[in-house]
């Protein structure tokens, strides 16, 4: 009751913000990498592969933010109620999770923990993307959250509104959100908020490896936004 309070109802209209709080730091270093060439000196000394291994690690801290900010939120309602027991929130349905989840408090935490770092890596992956390609750190960040709010648009409505809603008539079609990460919606079972950000996390690592593969094109790319 007190972690739902906190943060699902105090933070639910910040949800269309959350997504730079992971991209602004993790577009900081590489978008400052690729505009001022960094890459032409390092190439003398260390191979391509190294350096992509680099710029990912740099990229992929930024995933740990709202992760930690999770688990810390988790640890301080911990010490405030000073127990796990559901038992007062199912009895006096206070909770924003259904029975099966509360009964299941640590399953709970692992997966409420594990998809807010699959959407972090998502959200990374999409700045990754954009970066490849314009280097300027604040139009990459403005396309990045373009790309986002695109994304989560067609989900909702083909996939949500459309697809599930309009043309299969059932309700499933509430997984498809990558935006609303920390509702965590289990209203018919716990994991099935987490499948369609995990495909599309492991499309877009797919995508980004992809892109970043070919040095020559990279540097390409880096030679012509001077």
């Amino acid at each position: 009751t007190v972690f739902g309070n906190v943060f699902v109802f105090s933070l639910r209209n910040v949800s269309y913000f959350l997504f730079l709080f992971v991209s602004m730091p993790s577009l900081f270093y590489i978008s400052f990498y690729f505009k001022n060439k960094i890459i032409f000196l390092e190439l003398t000394r260390i191979s391509y592969k190294k350096i992509k291994k680099k710029l990912f690690i740099n990229a992929y801290i930024s995933t740990l933010i709202l992760t930690i900010f999770t688990i810390f939120g988790i640890i301080v309602c911990f010490l405030y109620t000073k127990t796990f027991d559901p038992s007062f929130a199912i009895y006096n349905s206070t909770s924003l999770w259904t029975i099966n989840s509360m009964n299941n408090p640590i399953l709970f935490i692992i997966l409420y923990v594990l998809n807010i770092f699959i959407h972090s890596i998502l959200y990374v992956n999409i700045c990754l993307a954009v970066v490849r390609k314009q280097h300027n750190y604040f139009i990459s960040l403005g396309l990045s959250y373009i790309a986002f709010i695109a994304i989560e648009s067609i989900l909702e409505i083909l996939f949500y509104g459309i697809i599930f809603t309009s043309l299969l008539k059932t309700d499933f079609g509430y997984i498809f959100n990558i935006m609303n990460l920390f509702r965590l919606n289990d209203y018919h079972n716990m994991i099935f908020p987490i499948i369609i950000p995990f495909i599309l996390m492991i499309i877009s690592c797919f995508i980004v490896n992809f892109m970043y593969n070919d040095k020559e094109k990279l540097i390409y790319d880096i030679e012509r936004n001077e």
